[in-house]
């Protein structure tokens, strides 16, 4: 039966995240899974939530399909039982056994208050059975109509970006999602603040600012740190639409990431750069 612990946590919940890394001469990314149960003794009822991300900081493959998916809904006290004795049967130490011959850090699980860590490789029998739940498993817990998923085609870094201004991506971002573009405008950084624009008196609560990201691993071009003053750029990456909620909680137009060139705008240029209309949310 469960019942609540001392500490707060809830016997009967457990927690796993996963992080599989792929570094090679083409793509730098990560591979992120998480599944997780919290069960509430007074409601006898429990939460089940799983989800699958990913991390790129390099692509030099031409294009890239990603797919992601997640769930989350409510169950049963014995649909909680049955799943925790599922997952009891499951290996667990096991899942600690990669460190001994080279491979990384995974990750972790926690389960009645006990952590676990996860340092075994995805081709390690343990992680294969752990898999075969993920992807077979939960379907008994989770409803098939319940799940969310996304597909994303990402433009690798040697693709050649499309000259856009701002008045045109922002006027439907959702198909440059994943694109490699390249941008003139201007940069403004300071505390939880990175905004890229096409006036230099934009702010981000304005709407019509995008986050500028970090550089490609692949970029020849090295910058620690985005500092250029009141000079325009130019700037070439790839556009992440990120549902329209980019940036530091979500409060820019998507996010221009893996940039490989930062350039500054000869003077009189700047007139150049058209202004988007005023962006007003619903």
């Amino acid at each position: 039966m469960f019942h609540a612990t001392q500490s707060g946590s809830h016997e009967g919940s457990f927690h796993i995240s996963i992080n599989d890394d792929t570094h090679s001469e083409n793509q730098q990314l990560r591979f992120t899974q998480s599944l997780g149960l919290i069960y509430y003794p007074v409601q006898e009822k429990g939460i089940l939530c799983y989800s699958t991300g990913y991390w790129i900081w390099g692509l030099m493959l031409e294009s890239l399909t990603l797919r992601t998916r997640s769930y989350c809904g409510a169950l049963s006290k014995h649909g909680c039982e049955r799943l925790l004795q599922e997952v009891c049967e499951l290996p667990l130490k096991e899942l600690d056994v990669g460190k001994e011959d080279g491979d990384q850090p995974k990750g972790c699980l926690r389960i009645n208050g006990k952590s676990h860590p996860i340092t075994a490789g995805p081709q390690r029998e343990a992680r294969r059975k752990w898999q075969d739940f993920f992807d077979n498993g939960l379907k008994t817990y989770a409803p098939a109509d319940q799940w969310r998923e996304n597909i994303r085609t990402i433009e690798g870094e040697g693709v050649k970006p499309l000259e856009l201004d701002f008045a045109t991506l922002l006027k439907n971002p959702a198909i440059y999602d994943g694109k490699r573009i390249a941008m003139s405008g201007y940069y403004q950084h300071g505390f939880e603040n990175s905004s890229f624009s096409a006036s230099k008196d934009e702010f981000w609560h304005d709407g019509n600012c995008v986050w500028l990201g970090g550089m490609s691993r692949y970029a020849e071009q090295k910058i620690e740190r985005y500092d250029f003053g009141d000079t325009p750029i130019r700037v070439e990456g790839t556009y992440d639409f990120c549902n329209g909620c980019g940036g530091h909680m979500g409060g820019w137009r998507g996010e221009l990431v893996r940039i490989t060139s930062i350039q500054p705008i000869e003077a009189g240029e700047e007139e150049e750069i058209p202004a988007p209309m005023r962006y007003h949310s619903s």
